[in-house]
């Protein structure tokens, strides 16, 4: 269904942007990635009356400059009447009718977004005629999944471990997901402290995996700002005692060498199984 389907990704996230595209390219699409509204309908004009136009595009609602409705209007406007469905990046409880979104883009799907999400809901936009996609399945998503956390941690009742994967490292991140996944987690990502303190400040975390050195904000400095009991644990390229003793100073609770092995993740989970994400 979503083979040679071609999208356009506009994120000012350069991390979140590859992710998201190398993504839906697994999956057959023709993804284009773009870093802010300009570039964005400058690439649209490039491919309208081509003959190969973008069926559908995915707006981060924090796109610098342009409002993501605005944007979503000029983009549809410069599509030249192809057909085009844009769907919305936006935090968890987001709501397509408070704020005119409903008019304008097809979907809203939460960030942290699971890829398992991100394909339905491509895959309903792209059955549905043009501009008409179900909206409320990804807004019950949305409900669903908030209420789920806030009532036992756990997404959709499932007994899998929420954890959260930190580390600006696109191919460590990959390898660790796949890693945790097969263990029994569900995983949420972020590429630096900064992301993870907004992420763990709206989700009930059991536990974080959080890489020492990171722009922006690195695992020490986030590790600081923690004011919930959620167990942090270290990762980190140096093996040295000194290390390890800086990483437990800093505030955090244990420490995972790299390159991670499943059996020390699992050993990491077993240890702290059943802590409270609360303090």
């Amino acid at each position: 269904m979503l083979k040679d389907v071609r999208a356009l990704c506009v994120d000012g996230n350069p991390l979140q942007r590859l992710l998201i595209a190398e993504l839906m390219s697994e999956w057959g699409m023709r993804v284009d990635g773009a870093a802010s509204a300009e570039q964005a309908i400058s690439m649209m004009l490039r491919v309208t009356g081509t003959g190969n136009p973008y069926r559908v595009v995915l707006i981060d609602q924090d796109i610098s400059r342009l409002s993501p409705i605005k944007l979503g209007e000029a983009l549809t406007a410069k599509a030249g009447g192809a057909p085009l469905d844009l769907v919305l990046l936006a935090a968890t409880g987001r709501s397509l009718t408070k704020d005119g979104s409903a008019a304008v883009f097809s979907a809203v799907l939460p960030r942290p977004m699971r890829a398992s999400t991100l394909g339905a809901a491509l895959v309903r936009v792209i059955q549905a005629p043009p501009g008409a996609a179900a909206l409320a399945t990804p807004s019950a998503e949305l409900a669903d999944a908030t209420s789920s956390r806030a009532a036992n941690g756990r997404p959709d009742g499932a007994t899998k471990r929420l954890v959260l994967l930190v580390d600006d490292n696109a191919a460590n991140q990959r390898v660790a997901v796949r890693m945790l996944e097969r263990l029994g987690c569900r995983v949420d990502t972020a590429a630096n402290g900064r992301e993870a303190i907004d992420l763990w400040a709206r989700v009930p975390y059991e536990i974080i995996f959080m890489d020492c050195q990171m722009p922006e904000m690195d695992g020490y400095e986030a590790t600081a700002e923690r004011v919930t009991r959620i167990p942090i644990v270290a990762l980190t390229a140096n093996a040295m005692q000194g290390d390890r003793d800086r990483c437990l100073e800093a505030g955090m609770d244990d420490y995972l060498s790299k390159p991670i092995k499943p059996e020390g993740l699992k050993a990491i989970l077993g240890r702290w199984s059943g802590t409270p994400s609360t303090a």
